[in-house]
């Protein structure tokens, strides 16, 4: 089994799901925000390669079926974007790195792709850098909420496993959409995400216990965690019909089969 942050974050919130997700390989078809994220990670990557030493000319790649909206208002955030870091003061190493560690004390693997890779013009340490998009207002990338997360302290430790010297810290690279009706332009905010040896250490034994979890049910049924079937804010999982009202054709076309983990080859 390989192991992500998003699949451990699914195992978390309800070990049914990830089964559904990563094991039967079911989703939903992507929403207009993940499309919007996707897209502009392209961009972003495009500009980066660009800036590295081995993305000279680099052309980028252009969706053929991208709803042109969507396509629009990425183009017009990327614009805000460069303008707004005009100099960047790192240099690109690699963009999308892929990597694939094995678990300590596991037969499981850890799988992941670092945004990108950037060393410190000033101080010459090595850094990863995350973007990550969000609707205004949101308070999901506060430096807090990121301190809960296991993904910064298992991203350093796979940055020191991959390049072989000390990474201690997440260059976290927000960048807030527009207000919906425009009234307020993107914004753009970047957080230094420290680490240290025992916050790592923590996130990887979470990371043995979820792997450790997933050998126990290795045949079985995984069991759902009902308490996050709906919220309060009156949101349902995706596979709640599915659970609820009962595995038929109709219900299985609603979603997309997928090979789990595709999304890192792309």
């Amino acid at each position: 089994m390989r192991l992500s942050n998003s699949s451990m974050k699914t195992f978390w919130e309800c070990p049914l799901k990830f089964q559904e997700t990563y094991i039967n390989g079911l989703q939903s078809p992507p929403s207009e925000a993940l499309l919007f994220g996707d897209r502009f990670h392209e961009r972003l990557c495009a500009h980066y390669e660009g800036l590295s030493a081995r993305g000279v000319g680099y052309v980028p790649w252009k969706p053929k079926d991208l709803d042109p909206k969507i396509e629009a208002d990425v183009l017009a955030m990327y614009e805000a974007y460069v303008a707004a870091y005009p100099v960047e003061p790192f240099e690109v190493l690699h963009c999308e790195q892929v990597f694939e560690l094995s678990i300590p004390d596991s037969k499981h693997t850890y799988t992941g792709r670092f945004d990108v890779i950037i060393r410190d013009k000033a101080t010459r340490k090595l850094q990863i850098m995350e973007t990550k998009t969000e609707k205004a207002g949101s308070k999901r990338n506060l430096p807090k909420a990121w301190t809960a997360r296991t993904q910064a302290s298992l991203y350093t430790y796979a940055a020191q496993k991959v390049y072989g010297e000390q990474v201690d810290t997440v260059l976290l690279n927000v960048c807030t959409k527009a207000s919906p009706k425009g009234q307020v332009g993107p914004s753009f905010r970047r957080d230094t995400l420290y680490r240290s040896p025992a916050q790592i250490a923590e996130a990887i034994k979470d990371l043995q216990y979820v792997a450790n979890q997933i050998d126990a049910l290795e045949g079985k049924e995984f069991p759902a965690n009902r308490n996050n079937c709906t919220s309060d804010f009156g949101w349902d999982c995706e596979f709640w019909n599915l659970h609820n009202i009962g595995r038929s054709p109709e219900q299985l076309e609603q979603f997309v089969t997928i090979e789990p983990y595709s999304y890192l080859s792309m």
